[in-house]
Order: structure tokens, then C-alpha cells, then sequence
């Protein structure tokens, strides 16, 4: 059929993919929610060149927080505080931390819609109350098989929102500065930054954005 349709671009997190010189416009939100990617006519025979960037998101910056319902939010650190927030989540039984001011919210279901010429550990992206989101999933990225249940943390990187799947999210916690150690000099994860030993014997692997 016909429709006029709003045309919004891509997030800005997708530049480095040349999709927009392979044919991929924008896309655009249906009616009933749902997003259509629109094509460019004029540039679809342009050969396809997606770039694998390799590391880790960009450096990031959001103080916002909404938790899942029954997750209780521990009492704010001071500001001299020599402690700093971090969102514990899992990913195939590795616990991670990211510092909580990086997360603006926590989502446990949403419509990926598929994008072509992106590498396989980006699903795709959603909309979120009219934004459009890039999908990351972070068992891809980090090497590690999909457990059942799934949840989407929302990013804010440089004021671009992009969410990150992971297997649960865990619980809110305080950490000292000086407990968090710099990674091992094996490590080959360019996410992985830090780690830390918990008082209930769990390490933290510190998930740097």
C-alpha cells in the first residue's frame, strides 16, 4: 500500500556501519508501534562494507535510574564517598557490574526489529516510547552462550541511548573504589576493565562502557 510516514534517522551509534551509503535511509514507527526500516532506492547497489569495530561501546554518561519492580534501591553514597554505585547483572553465570550512572532503565521485554549490514552481536534496534534504540547483545560480544532469561539494559553513551541484552539483572550495590582491582594482564576482553571480590565470594568482572 500507501503511506506518508515520518522518516527519523538512524541512531548515530550506527554510523561506523556505512548503512546508510549501502541503502538504509532511516526507518520509520508504525501505527501500532512497530518500526520499518526505509529503504534508499538510489544507493541500494552500492556495494555492502559493514565495518567490525573491535572493543567495547563508547565512553558513556547518564545519571538516570528506573529498577525493575522489587528491586530496592540501596541509600545514595555521599559525594566524597570513596564508594561508587554499580548494576550487577549475569551473562552465562560471569557476574559483571556497570557503574549505575551509565543506566537509564531496565526493560525485561521488547520487539527487536531485525537491521541488515551490522554485525551479529547487534540484534537489531526498538522503540522505546519513540526513540529509536540500538541492541546490543552482550553474550555475543563477551563470547558466552544465551541462557533463557533475558533482560535489556538501557545506556545513555555520549546522549545516544543504547541497550545492552543480558542473561538477569541482579541487585544494586556500593562498591569501594579501592576493591576494584585492574584486570588481569591475560585478559583478551577489551569490556572487561576491572574485577572485585564480594563479601559473598563472588568475583565482579567491572564491564567498562
Amino acid at each position: 500500500g500507501e503511506q506518508q510516514v515520518v522518516v527519523k534517522p538512524l541512531p548515530s551509534y550506527f554510523s561506523r556501519f556505512n548503512i546508510k551509503q549501502s541503502g538504509i535511509a532511516g526507518c520509520t514507527i508504525l501505527g501500532d508501534g512497530n518500526i520499518s526500516i526505509i529503504l534508499d532506492i538510489s544507493n541500494l547497489y552500492t556495494p555492502a562494507c559493514p565495518i567490525f569495530i573491535r572493543g567495547g561501546l563508547p565512553a558513556m554518561a547518564q545519571d538516570a535510574l528506573l529498577l525493575p519492580a522489587g528491586m530496592e534501591e540501596a541509600p545514595s553514597a555521599p559525594l566524597d564517598s570513596q564508594t561508587e554505585k554499580y548494576l550487577l547483572f549475569l551473562s552465562d553465570q560471569l557476574l559483571f557490574g556497570v557503574k549505575a550512572e551509565y543506566v537509564v532503565e531496565i526493560i525485561t521485554n521488547h520487539t527487536i526489529t531485525l537491521l541488515p549490514l551490522v554485525p551479529s552481536y547487534i540484534l537489531g534496534i526498538i522503540n522505546l516510547r519513540g526513540q529509536i534504540i540500538p541492541i546490543v547483545d552482550m553474550r555475543i560480544l563477551l563470547g558466552c552462550p544465551a541462557q533463557q532469561d533475558t533482560c535489556i539494559i538501557i545506556l545513555n553513551i555520549n546522549d545516544t541511548m543504547v541497550g545492552i541484552l543480558v542473561d538477569t539483572v541482579q541487585k544494586m550495590m556500593d562498591i569501594e573504589k579501592s576493591a576494584i582491582l585492574p584486570a588481569p594482564a591475560q585478559n583478551t576482553q577489551d569490556m572487561v576493565s576491572g574485577m572485585c571480590s564480594l563479601e559473598d565470594g563472588q568475583t565482579m568482572l567491572v564491564f567498562d562502557c
